[in-house]
């Protein structure tokens, strides 16, 4: 199994040859590809972040457009509908990666690393304020993990080029080396 961070699934670009190596791998069944679950939400998130933001910028468009023409304008865009947004994006990124399941328990231990500045977790300035961040980082960490704990048999790969929180793969921080003992952690040069 090849698990995929966030940064590789929203880098290779859905009609890239990337993604089509993938989709053939995929439909091969040569390797499995997947991808924690939180990673499918933060790919998601981001075109819907992204669609809101142009939406805004074309309501605008049109408003502006309607105020200086000397008839009706076309009618408005349909309402916003993030689920509609979130639902077609998952469809496009399940076309190359199935989505591998974040537990509950996995989610609680990211949240308590998070509040805790445990790696994958770290502390940021924002202005003059110290911010905890990397929840999601230690989600999609602990998912790849448990995936691999729970399925001994099989060969499991994480995939990153996220080397600032996840490591190069010769050496891990605490709690992240306990996370991998018993496991043979194989480093990518």
């Amino acid at each position: 199994m090849i698990i995929l961070d966030t940064c590789i699934l929203g880098s290779c670009g859905l009609g890239s040859s990337t993604a089509d190596l993938l989709r053939m791998m995929r439909e091969l069944e040569v390797e499995r590809i997947a991808v924690p679950w939180a990673v499918m939400e933060e790919v998601t998130a981001q075109q819907v972040v992204k669609y809101r933001q142009q939406r805004g910028a074309a309501e605008k468009a049109h408003k502006a457009l309607a105020e200086v023409a000397g008839w009706e304008v076309p009618p408005q865009l349909e309402a916003f509908d993030p689920e509609a947004v979130r639902k077609h994006w998952r469809e496009e990124y399940g076309s190359i990666v199935e989505v591998i399941a974040t537990s509950q328990s996995t989610l609680r231990e990211a949240l308590r690393r998070e509040a805790n500045i445990l790696p994958p977790c770290k502390s940021v300035t924002a202005g003059k304020e110290t911010v905890k961040i990397g929840g999601r980082d230690a989600a999609i960490w602990l998912s790849a993990v448990e995936y691999a704990r729970e399925h001994p048999d099989e060969t499991v790969y994480f995939v990153s080029s996220n080397t600032k929180d996840f490591g190069h793969g010769n050496a891990y921080e605490y709690p992240m080396d306990e996370d991998l003992a018993g496991l043979e952690a194989i480093p990518v040069t």
